[in-house]
């Protein structure tokens, strides 16, 4: 796999990242339980103290990359066997320490969908709220317009806000695929986005 293929879904993290440098604390709710696993999970590490874990179900097929690896970019893998149009589909995790200031998650997503709007161009936006591990949680759903060899692409970005002794951390799951509607590719997005986890260390 080239990084062709990896770098649309990433400029949309990175999107993301940089909408939410001054991104401000949710309030999370009181359970913070997930939900059983399902499948197989993948842990990835905290870098810093404190820092809350993440875990992200990897289904059969789908391989770890580390050509993306940075302190943003705390996970990437990709299904080279359900390349369709020379894309193969991927998930791109990042983190971000959002800082300990007070806010409104509601705010943060928009600003999410805003970004994607105004800086990738992206069409057929629409959003799903929620919570992830009892944290306020937004799926935004969109069309990712083509860009140099990078196709048209349907995506999905998972958007967490969690707090954890005072401090926000924003995480995002983004997936993305030419043929979103592929009965394995539609199965393994759901699995990764519904099984995502974000749990404060011990």
């Amino acid at each position: 796999m080239d990084g062709m293929r990896i770098a649309g879904p990433t400029l949309v993290a990175l999107l993301l990242l940089t909408g939410c440098g001054s991104t401000t604390q949710g309030t999370p709710e009181a359970d913070h339980s997930c939900a059983p696993a399902a499948g197989p999970m993948t842990t990835i590490d905290p870098v810093a103290e404190g820092e809350p874990q993440l875990e992200i179900p990897q289904p059969p097929g789908w391989n770890t990359s580390d050509a993306l690896e940075s302190p943003m970019i705390r996970f990437a893998m990709v299904n080279t066997d359900l390349i369709s149009g020379n894309f193969a589909p991927n998930a791109v995790v990042t983190f971000e320490n959002a800082g300990s200031e007070s806010g409104d998650a509601d705010a943060v997503f928009t600003q999410q969908r805003e970004l994607l709007e105004t800086q990738l161009g992206a069409t057929d936006v629409s959003t799903e709220s929620g919570s992830r591990c009892g944290y306020p949680a937004q799926i935004i759903s969109y069309t990712a317009p083509a860009a140099a060899e990078i196709p048209e692409r349907s995506a999905k970005v998972l958007c967490v806000l969690s707090e954890v002794d005072g401090t926000t951390y924003l995480s995002t799951v983004t997936l993305s695929s030419v043929a979103p509607e592929e009965a394995t590719y539609a199965a393994d997005s759901e699995a990764i986005l519904s099984g995502f986890r974000v749990t404060a260390t011990p």
